[in-house]
């Protein structure tokens, strides 16, 4: 399972790859991307895209990218230029209200503080670590580490750099966000979290058990999603190219793609999107309707024939070969209508996209697409009454 996707994570502030060493038993492939010094003015933006030039993620797999707390929010900046499969916020935000409300008070404050405090606070952090952390010792040992030896004007920047953000919403990149009830430094409460787990801040290392299974289970979900698309994708193709013809072995293929549709529509995750939003520019035209309609009854016209011939004793046979255009053509309509908006690429077309597919698998396009398997294979295979 873990080597079906490429997952890279990025780490929070004062911290580096040890950080995520649960993540890395789970997923023995992962990428953690090391820190570059930022410019002095940089924005999170501009650092994340120079952030991109580090790695070079292989096509090859389903990107996952992701990151804890401020490698987050990072993570979700350089979404913006590698356009991954999906990405995973741990511990971490994606709005400014994510933010302490005292951090956002604090934000006209923060170019009079020196970096000289970062001193101080590497000074004091293991006492305060050791009131504050519920983590086991060997692990708060290795907090402690990690940010008593990150370089002090990095995380200046880093602090400056969150307080100035002004995050936009990613266009068509699914985003799965976990998060800890008793988080302190980014408080539940300005969050909205798809999994929310009894726990603190550092969720991935004291509940790394939880976290690296919704990473597994958000990377699945991607997966799926995308499967349906492209078989979505592949039947709706074939039915366009009757426009130039019926192709060669068009049952065989039409069978094919009804039996892939059932089982990826049946694997759909639920997606819920949260809007209700008018799509109407997005059906098809009565004109476009009435040509596929043409197209699938020039095509399936003989066969269709031989079937209500060969049942012509049997109303209910008869009536369900006659109904095969149909069928054909319901289905192709909802799919396609889900596709233009899949494909539009914007904030929360794909869960509307996925919610439409669902909702019309259960309720509508499901009960034609299973009959017209049942009717294509009878003339696939040649099962005619005699």
């Amino acid at each position: 399972m873990n080597a079906a996707f490429q997952l890279i994570l990025l780490p929070g502030l004062g911290a580096d790859e040890r950080l995520l060493a649960p993540q890395r038993e789970a997923f023995p492939r992962l990428i953690v991307p090391k820190w570059i010094p930022p410019r002095r003015t940089e924005s999170l933006p501009e650092y994340a895209e120079r952030m991109c030039g580090t790695v070079a993620p292989s096509r090859d797999a389903p990107l996952i990218l992701g990151g804890v707390s401020f490698g987050g929010m990072l993570a979700y900046e350089m979404a913006r230029h590698w356009k991954p499969d999906a990405v995973v916020l741990i511990a971490s935000c994606r709005e400014r209200r994510g933010l302490r409300p005292l951090y956002r008070v604090a934000r006209p404050f923060w170019p009079f503080v020196p970096v000289a405090a970062w001193s101080v606070a590497k000074l004091f952090s293991r006492p305060v670590m050791k009131i504050k952390s519920r983590l086991p010792p060997s692990d708060r040992d290795v907090m402690i580490r990690m940010f008593q030896e990150m370089d002090s004007r990095f995380m200046h920047w880093v602090v400056r750099a969150i307080l100035n953000w002004r995050p936009a919403p990613l266009d068509g990149i699914p985003v799965y966000h976990v998060h800890g009830r008793r988080d302190r430094v980014l408080p539940a409460r300005g969050v909205e979290a798809d999994h929310w787990i009894d726990g603190g801040h550092i969720i991935n290392v004291s509940h790394a058990g939880e976290v690296n299974a919704f990473i597994t289970r958000a990377a699945c979900m991607t997966r799926k999603i995308q499967t349906f698309r492209d078989d979505a994708a592949a039947y709706c193709e074939l039915i366009d190219s009757l426009a130039k013809g019926k192709p060669d072995h068009f049952y065989e293929r039409l069978h094919a793609c009804i039996s892939w549709l059932a089982k990826s529509a049946n694997e759909l995750p639920p997606l819920f999107c949260g809007k209700d939003r008018e799509c109407r520019d997005l059906r098809m035209t009565h004109e476009e309707w009435g040509e596929v309609v043409s197209q699938i009854d020039q095509a399936i016209g003989p066969e269709v024939s031989r079937l209500i011939e060969s049942d012509k004793d049997d109303l209910d046979s008869v009536t369900q070969a006659v109904m095969l255009s149909d069928d054909l053509v319901d289905t192709y309509r909802d799919l396609k209508e889900g596709i233009r908006l899949f494909d539009l690429g914007k904030e929360g077309d794909v869960g509307e996209a996925v919610e439409k597919w669902r909702f019309g698998y259960e309720h509508h396009w499901g009960l034609h697409l299973f009959r017209a398997l049942h009717t294509v294979h009878r003339i696939r295979y040649e099962l005619y009454e005699e």
